[in-house]
């Protein structure tokens, strides 16, 4: 008898698996498409996002930031595979922590590469404020982990970051079976450009947007064949209440 009630419980188990399993891949399938998102899942992403239609393009101003490990390229022939994995764990982990924070985007990570959005989805106030003081804290930030972190790490020079603002266009892309959201525009690319241009521990915004930022950081101009640019060389102090 007990051997009996030992095989009903475990078929019963099974059977609430299989449901469970069942009620979780038909709550997940089609998460990429915004249409085909589960009633509960759109209401809890209402909550973090601003109401706008995301099945359709929408054109609006963000801010994109670009930080990179400028000689990647050559790390990965000078460090330990341990060494590396640990370096853009490090790397990874410090953008992430700062972009969560201020509402950033991660749009397309790569080893040695990394993309934030600003104001596309999640709503921020003054974006290109908000990305420029992430740039600079992640920068910082990184450089102090490489100087703890021993003499092998010696060989990276740390990270630099590129930031641009200006109007985009961001929508679904892609079939109903595969469907990604996508941003394109002058700004994306000029992110991109500049952030080629940018030496190690620094982080360049095109000289426009000096004005902008001129009550928050402290900044100088960088001699440059291509676009002007500017040079954020602190944050300026908040004046006591």
């Amino acid at each position: 008898m007990a051997d009996v009630f030992a095989i009903i419980s475990s078929v019963t188990l099974v059977v609430l698996l299989a449901i469970l399993l069942r009620n979780l891949l038909s709550s997940v399938r089609g998460v990429d498409s915004p249409e085909s998102m589960p009633e509960t899942l759109a209401k809890e992403l209402a909550t973090y996002m601003r109401p706008i239609d995301l099945t359709v393009p929408q054109v609006k101003p963000v801010s994109m930031m670009v930080v990179s490990l400028p000689d990647y390229a050559l790390l990965s022939g000078r460090l330990t595979l341990d060494q590396l994995f640990w370096l853009v764990n490090q790397y990874y982990q410090t953008v992430t922590e700062v972009a969560d924070r201020h509402g950033g985007e991660i749009y397309s990570p790569t080893s040695g590469e990394i993309v934030v959005i600003f104001g596309r989805i999640m709503a921020v106030e003054r974006p290109l404020l908000v990305a420029a003081a992430s740039a600079v804290e992640i920068v910082a930030r990184f450089g102090a982990s490489l100087s703890q972190a021993g003499a092998a790490f010696a060989v990276c020079r740390g990270a630099s970051a590129a930031v641009t603002y200006g109007e985009s266009m961001s929508g679904p892309i892609g079939t109903e079976r595969r469907r990604t959201y996508t941003t394109v525009g002058p700004v994306v690319e000029r992110v991109f450009v500049l952030a080629r241009q940018v030496p190690f521990g620094e982080v360049h915004v095109p000289a426009e947007h000096g004005e902008s930022l001129a009550a928050e950081f402290e900044f100088e101009p960088v001699a440059s064949s291509g676009d002007s640019t500017l040079r954020l060389t602190a944050r300026k102090p908040k004046p006591e209440s």
